[in-house]
């Protein structure tokens, strides 16, 4: 049993994210804006360990 509210992005879309700031050099900015979240959950995925 889980609690609290479900998760924005799933675990794909997260590795997505990491790669896609790595690699194409996207803003964060950008990101939050092509997955339809905040910035603040963009800065959350890319604090979390891979």
């Amino acid at each position: 049993m889980t609690f609290g509210r479900k998760r924005a992005l799933t675990d794909d879309q997260c590795k997505r994210i990491r790669t896609l700031r790595q690699e194409e050099k996207f803003s964060v900015a950008q990101l939050a804006e092509r997955f339809n979240v905040g910035v603040a959950t963009v800065y959350r995925v890319l604090q979390e360990p891979a």
